[in-house]
């Protein structure tokens, strides 16, 4: 008892060690860059297998996975709505924890030709929520080290403040697949990882998405099966 004592306490030390990481996620930067890979299966990507992936288990550990997105209600498109509601649903059973912001109206625009005039709509919140998580969890110290997910411009300020009020921790840029890392970001991250698009295709959800007693959560969308 006495040696397993013993090691029990050597293992303790060697997590303490370890660095916490935290992987934030821009669902709308990530999705849009998948979009245009044309690869749909993508699409189902599993966030917390692709953090795994992304750290370094000799020096880190993984605590939070945190995704930021919102549901596209103003597209009155059903089909679309379900398979993001599946993706939400799938995501939360792996332990990422999910915000979603929302769409609203903007003001409307009309053409200086032809005075014909449209509606659109913008995303609100999840990018403030996210930056708000990334600073909750440094001022809580919940983490050593952010790794951002996004090729975003607007978060460069995130990571200026974040490197002058917490300077014993560490801000990651993160890329999205064949998208550039912002550099307006890079000025103020310690470091920078690429996605590779191999990476992506060994990071899937599985087809059927279950919970520890078995019972299926989320079942993947035909239009994101893998091709065959």
């Amino acid at each position: 008892m006495r040696g397993l004592s013993d090691f029990g306490k050597l293992l303790l030390s060697l997590l303490k060690r370890k660095k916490r990481v935290g992987l934030y996620v821009d669902g709308f930067n990530l999705y849009h860059a998948i979009a245009d890979l044309n690869k749909p299966h993508l699409k189902w990507l599993d966030l917390r297998a692709l953090a795994e992936r992304l750290i370094d288990r000799r020096d880190e550990r993984l605590l939070r996975v945190v995704f930021c997105s919102a549901y596209p209600t103003h597209l009155n498109d059903a089909k679309k709505l379900e398979r993001h509601q599946d993706y939400i649903a799938a995501l939360e059973a792996r332990g990422v924890e999910c915000y979603m912001g929302q769409f609203k109206k903007r003001p409307v625009t009309r053409c200086r030709s032809c005075n014909h005039a449209w509606q659109t709509h913008e995303e609100k919140e999840s990018d403030v929520m996210l930056a708000l998580q990334i600073l909750h969890d440094a001022h809580l110290d919940r983490v050593d080290q952010v790794y951002l997910l996004s090729g975003d411009s607007d978060f460069a300020s995130l990571a200026r403040l974040f490197r002058e009020e917490f300077p014993n921790k560490k801000f990651f840029s993160v890329s999205p697949p064949r998208r550039p890392h912002s550099k307006e970001v890079l000025q103020h991250a310690h470091g920078k990882r690429r996605l590779r698009l191999t990476t992506l295709e060994k990071c899937l959800l599985p087809s059927e998405v279950q919970d520890a007693r078995g019972r299926i959560l989320s079942v993947r969308p035909v239009e994101y099966d893998p091709p065959s």
